[in-house]
């Protein structure tokens, strides 16, 4: 199990590898495909095998056992890291890799920690938060830090 309090959601991981978040749900940051507030645990989609949630400011990450990554919700600033900065309300997968081990969504910004102890950010970078130095400003798909 596990478990992530947000800017204005929740999301947690049951002992069944099934995930589900609650609140605040103005950019879709719930991943049940809606923009529709929910005051108790919704499902994200229908399947299983998680293992790590993060909930950030509006947007969700998720690992997956496979062990690929999901992100949805904001993505003003690419915060998703999947290429685009249209918002989604469904999780979409992050680049091709299944390696990812661990994740964290931030305010606007996300970092992830990939087999072979390499770390990844992507989103905002107006204050340097991806490791990357000061420019780009944004990215709106993971760039290895150092």
């Amino acid at each position: 199990a596990w478990v992530s309090a947000g800017g204005s959601h929740s999301c947690a991981v049951r002992t069944d590898t099934t995930l589900y978040c609650w609140g605040r749900n103005c950019e879709g940051q719930l991943g049940n495909g809606t923009v529709v507030q929910s005051d108790s645990p919704v499902r994200v989609g229908t399947g299983s095998g998680w293992v790590q949630v993060s909930a950030g400011s509006l947007h969700t990450c998720a690992l997956h056992s496979d062990p690929t990554l999901w992100c949805w919700g904001q993505n003003y600033f690419g915060q998703l890291g999947i290429g685009s900065t249209a918002n989604q309300k469904k999780p979409v997968k992050v680049g091709t890799s299944p390696d990812w081990v661990q994740v964290s969504a931030g305010g606007a910004d996300t970092c992830a920690v990939r087999r072979g102890h390499t770390l990844w950010g992507w989103g905002r970078n107006l204050d340097g938060q991806l490791g990357v130095g000061p420019s780009p400003t944004q990215a709106d798909a993971p760039l290895q830090v150092g």
